[in-house]
C-alpha cells in the first residue's frame, strides 16, 4: 500500500509540473489559434459552400418545406452553419491528436525520464524511432481513422451508437 500511495504522489507531482502542464495545454492552445484563425477567415465562405451543397439535394428542400408547414423556417439559416461545425469538430480533434503525437509526447517522456532526477529514470531508453517516423506513423493513422469516420457516419445517427463510435475511433 505504502508503495502505491509513493507511486501516486509522485504522478501528482509530475502532473502539476509547469513543464508538464506546458505540454498538456499548449497543443490544444496551438490547435484553438489555428482553426480558429481558419474559420475567422472563411466562415462565410465555407457556410456558403455548404448552403449551396445543400440547395442542390432534394432531401433538403423537403427538409425545408417541412420547416416551413411546422413554423421553423428560421432553421434553413442554421443549416449550413451546423454541417460546417459538424464536419470541423473531428478535424480539430485530429490536428490535436497529431500535435500530442508530435510535439507532446517527445517531451514528455524526456521529462519523466530525465536521469539524476526523474522519477522514471529507470526506463529502457530505446533508439532507432524518429520524430519523421512519428509523424509518419500518425498520419497514417490519422488517415485511417478519418476513412472509418466517414464509413460509421450513419451510426451516428442510432442512439446508443453517436455516443459510441467518436470515442472509439479517437481512442
Amino acid at each position: 500500500m505504502n508503495d502505491l500511495l509513493r507511486s501516486f504522489v509522485r504522478a501528482v507531482a509530475n502532473v502539476f509540473h509547469p513543464r508538464m502542464l506546458w505540454l498538456t495545454l499548449m497543443p490544444f492552445g496551438v490547435a484553438t489559434v489555428a482553426w480558429g484563425a481558419l474559420l475567422w477567415f472563411f466562415w462565410q465562405t465555407l457556410t456558403g459552400a455548404a448552403s449551396s451543397w445543400l440547395d442542390g439535394w432534394a432531401l433538403t428542400f423537403a427538409m425545408y418545406r417541412l420547416f416551413d408547414a411546422v413554423g421553423f423556417s428560421s432553421l434553413h439559416a442554421v443549416i449550413a452553419p451546423f454541417l460546417v461545425v459538424i464536419m470541423t469538430i473531428p478535424l480539430i480533434v485530429v490536428t490535436v491528436l497529431l500535435l500530442i503525437a508530435t510535439l507532446s509526447m517527445p517531451g514528455v517522456v524526456k521529462l519523466l525520464t530525465r536521469r539524476p532526477k526523474g522519477h522514471y529514470a529507470s526506463l529502457e531508453e530505446r533508439h532507432g524511432g524518429s520524430w519523421y517516423g512519428s509523424l509518419g506513423h500518425s498520419v497514417v493513422t490519422t488517415v485511417v481513422c478519418l476513412v472509418l469516420l466517414v464509413v460509421m457516419l450513419p451510426l451516428w445517427l442510432i442512439p446508443p451508437f453517436f455516443a459510441l463510435v467518436p470515442p472509439l475511433l479517437w481512442g
